[in-house]
């Protein structure tokens, strides 16, 4: 038997009129949010409409799944936005054809998105070098911070008077900023705040699922995650738009595929190291997880047991070379820091530290960077 839609109840005894409008109304069902909205009281999980002579039916599986074709071929994110608001209203059907649509949506628009930013980034350094010729000035800037690093008396006070200077000139030449590239495109703005909307829907379709359901819901990130990722994008743009040879850039896309086994400040952290070696003319480095597991592993003795130092008490874990060979590796330079919260801090701590300075500059082909709250290891092997 189907329900009818009825107002609020009439007293014994007196007739109620039929419907006139349901034809109508299943038809156009969610034509605009605020129809919906005064019809979402009525709405229960078994309710239907139906054309008085029973010629036509529409349940809210059924209309959750129009609404789902109307969102994929929807051309604008207004219309989109129409849509999704319907969806939720349909509430569990709606939430399963929303979670599917916009996990759709970002598995194509997030490679996109990425892509974009790439372009942006290679026409900011196109436009900053105007056509001049900038690589005798590069390579006299990078000799300069080789041979500071070099120095047997290398202190502090070099790194910050000569090496500091080439560097930020570097990178001036060289990088573009996240910052940058959103400032430059608007357009990729607007993407990356319509990728964060569809991730809150996804986040608020999986929520009308009971919990069993909820569980067999493929992946999508939720709003945070996603714009955590879309940082990552942006800020790999900037160094993959950078003059890097082919290698390195082979180097730091692999890199990038491993970043979900990362802390993100780790990741900023080996992102931070790589982009300074290679604008000083060094190759990058990749990213070594078992590397990394020795690195947190010595990060959280050093917080858990008090101590600060290369030499652990830890019995197995004494010495960097055993806490790597025991994550079933090799290493053969370490850096410790304490006191941020931040990967690049902790970069920046150890590149204006003489010892520490000459490892991150080294020849290693590998490195890895571990944290524990506000302690850092970085192994180099």
């Amino acid at each position: 038997m189907l329900g009818r839609m009825t107002s609020s109840p009439r007293p014994a005894g007196r007739d109620t009129p039929p419907f006139s409008h349901r034809g109508r109304l299943a038809r156009a069902f969610v034509a605009t949010v605020a129809a919906l909205l005064c019809l979402a009281p009525t709405l229960g999980r078994s309710a239907e409409l139906a054309e008085d002579d029973g010629t036509e039916v529409t349940t809210l599986a059924a209309e959750a799944l129009r609404q789902q074709n109307a969102f994929r071929k929807a051309e604008t994110d207004e219309e989109r936005a129409r849509i999704a608001r319907i969806l939720l209203i349909l509430e569990a059907d709606g939430g399963r054809r929303l979670h599917a649509v916009v996990r759709t949506e970002l598995v194509k628009r997030i490679p996109a998105f990425a892509a974009a930013a790439e372009r942006a980034a290679a026409g900011l350094l196109k436009q900053r070098a105007g056509g001049g010729d900038v690589t005798a000035e590069i390579a006299t800037l990078r000799q300069t911070i080789r041979d500071v690093a070099a120095a047997a008396n290398l202190t502090k006070e070099m790194i910050v008077e000569k090496s500091d200077p080439a560097l930020a000139r570097l990178e001036e030449l060289m990088l573009v900023t996240p910052g940058e590239i959103l400032a430059a495109d608007p357009e990729l703005v607007g993407e990356q705040d319509a990728l964060l909307q569809l991730a809150a829907w996804g986040e608020q379709a999986a929520e009308l699922l009971p919990e069993r359901d909820r569980r067999k819901l493929p992946s999508i990130p939720g709003r945070d995650d996603l714009a955590a990722q879309l940082e990552g994008a942006v800020a790999a743009a900037a160094t993959m738009a950078a003059p890097f040879s082919p290698a390195d850039r082979q180097t730091l896309a692999a890199n990038e595929a491993l970043v979900d086994s990362l802390d993100p400040e780790e990741v900023r952290g080996i992102r931070r190291l790589n982009e300074i070696r290679l604008l000083v003319g060094l190759p990058a480095q990749a990213t070594d997880l078992k590397l990394v597991a020795a690195c947190r592993t010595h990060s959280e003795d050093m917080c858990r047991e008090g101590f600060f130092a290369h030499e652990s008490p830890v019995s197995g874990r004494e010495t960097p070379w055993k806490r790597a060979q025991a994550a079933g590796t090799t290493a053969s330079a370490e850096n410790i820091a304490a006191g941020t919260d931040s990967g690049g801090g902790a970069v920046q701590m150890w590149w204006h530290s003489p010892g520490h300075h000459k490892n991150m500059l080294g020849g290693q082909p590998r490195t890895g960077l571990g944290r524990y709250e506000r302690h850092w290891t970085q192994l180099f092997g």
